[in-house]
């Protein structure tokens, strides 16, 4: 199983696992988002809608939004602002509870945070993929490679 280290017992009670998206949503999710959206990412949402977990590096909160969550937040950027103009070839997944996203770049599925401001030079590598982003779920304190 692809994600079977998430299931281990010292990290799976620290992440809040939830039950997987149905394929329909995951479905809506693709329509929705007009791009074309990493395998790793959508197994995931069908893996677990969600999640709520520290992790040890910057921004060291990481909330990676529902199936619903992500559909609303881009009916907000097409609807109100255009929020990812300066950021072409990412996806917003999620934020820190605090003001910062966490967005995947869609050719490398490396996923970094931004500030509000959405900017170029202010996205912060959080991990080189999506993947290795789940290798931190869990954690608090640094660790030396993910």
């Amino acid at each position: 199983m692809k994600f079977e280290f998430l299931l281990n017992q010292d990290i799976a009670e620290k992440w809040g696992r939830t039950k997987g998206a149905s394929s329909e949503e995951i479905e809506r999710l693709k329509e929705c988002s007009g791009v074309e959206l990493p395998t790793d990412y959508t197994d995931f949402l069908a893996f677990s809608n969600g999640a709520d977990t520290s992790i040890p590096v910057q921004p060291y909160s990481c909330i990676l939004y529902d199936v619903k969550g992500v559909i609303e937040c881009i009916e907000f950027i097409n609807d109100d602002y255009d929020l990812l103009a300066d950021l072409p070839g990412f996806f917003i997944i999620g934020s820190n509870g605090g003001g910062e996203y966490i967005v995947l770049e869609l050719k490398s599925s490396r996923v970094c945070c931004v500030y509000f401001s959405l900017t170029e030079e202010d996205l912060i590598e959080i991990a080189p993929t999506f993947i290795d982003l789940l290798k931190l779920f869990g954690h608090s304190e640094e660790i030396e490679s993910v």
